[in-house]
């Protein structure tokens, strides 16, 4: 009789710590110590640990060494996020961010879990907005069962939170150490490479960056020294700003004029900032590709186009979106990919048809 008891009294404490941790709002708060609990039952430690056993094969808590037991964040009421903090209605924003947003939750839909935008207010004219709130309050609440950043401040102060939660994340550092990156410096390579079997020498590039120095700056730096071309520093507008709506316009203004020698190539990092350089080179009726043959990133089907003959490399969004739900999927299902970080690569986009094009 003794040893039905032994078995049954468990499993009644489990079923009465079961109803209280499943109550709303309770996820995530650490349970109170085996001690603790073994005194309020009024049965030994031993039974305790045998209802915690009871209770972790349910799914209804986590052990976190060193720390305690806490209650777990039930997976089937659970959201996969995806986070922009930018404002992606902003009309500076780029065709990019939405299409991902778009497809990830696409994704998701297909495996048959619930996805969950965020979308908050920074615009890059006012990058200091608060954090998303309704992600703040899902995140504190234990809603999120997954996250992938794809833009928030790196000083974000619920980043934290993120990483006491344990949430398997995907995003650029600090958010993650799993990342899906756009392949920007082989993007550099092509377009240098393609200028050069052209036999155009004097290369100009401008792009989004910050500081003195860009990212790319060591392969493009590289193949110019190759193929023996001088590299003018006047003509390597990197360091652009595109909060401006006429950003990229006077940019290249001033990069036309900066030298009385000009470029005969030149390559855009950016479709939003190729769109107002765009307007520059037909206001000082610069022949294109005569007297500069233009190279210009774009985004699959975000449908901008100039009105004369320019070479494209697209990045296609809907890839790069499938790249981060296969990759946070992986996390999800506890299999992280062999490989930390994932790029997509840059394509050749057709040329588009103009009757006076020449190479």
């Amino acid at each position: 009789m003794a040893a039905i008891q032994s078995i049954r009294v468990p499993d009644r404490i489990a079923q009465i710590l079961s109803r209280e941790i499943q109550t709303p709002g309770k996820t995530g708060r650490r349970l109170d110590s085996v001690r603790a609990m073994a005194k309020r039952f009024s049965v030994s430690t031993t039974t305790i640990g045998q209802v915690m056993a009871i209770l972790n094969q349910q799914g209804l808590i986590q052990r976190r060494h060193g720390s305690g037991i806490y209650i777990a964040e039930r997976r089937d009421s659970q959201y996969v996020g995806i986070l922009s903090e930018l404002d992606i209605t902003s009309p500076g924003v780029s065709f990019f961010f939405p299409r991902v947003i778009q497809q990830f939750k696409r994704f998701f839909d297909g495996q048959n879990l619930k996805a969950k935008i965020y979308v908050g207010e920074q615009t890059s004219a006012n990058p200091v907005k608060a954090p998303c709130r309704e992600f703040l309050g899902d995140l504190k609440e234990g809603l999120l069962g997954g996250l992938a950043v794809l833009f928030a401040q790196p000083d974000s102060k619920w980043i934290p939170l993120l990483r006491k939660k344990q949430i398997p994340v995907i995003g650029p550092p600090p958010f993650s150490e799993y990342e899906v990156r756009s392949d920007t410096e082989e993007m550099i390579r092509m377009g240098l490479r393609f200028f050069i079997e052209k036999g155009r020498k004097r290369i100009a590039v401008m792009g989004w960056s910050s500081g003195k120095n860009w990212p790319e700056k060591t392969a493009f730096e590289k193949l110019m020294n190759d193929a023996g071309l001088k590299i003018h520093e006047n003509w390597l507008c990197h360091d652009l700003h595109h909060g401006p709506a006429n950003a990229g316009m006077e940019e290249f203004g001033k990069l036309w004029r900066s030298e009385k020698e000009k470029p005969d190539a030149l390559l855009v990092c950016d479709d939003l900032l190729f769109r107002n350089a765009a307007m520059s080179l037909l206001s000082l009726r610069i022949n294109v590709p005569e007297d500069l043959l233009v190279v210009s990133h774009s985004n699959k089907g975000s449908g901008i186009a100039a009105p004369f003959p320019v070479q494209y490399l697209e990045l296609d969004p809907d890839e790069y979106a499938y790249a981060c739900g296969e990759t946070l999927l992986q996390l999800l299902n506890k299999t992280p990919p062999e490989k930390k970080i994932r790029t997509v690569p840059y394509r050749w986009a057709p040329p588009l048809s103009f009757s006076n094009q020449k190479s």
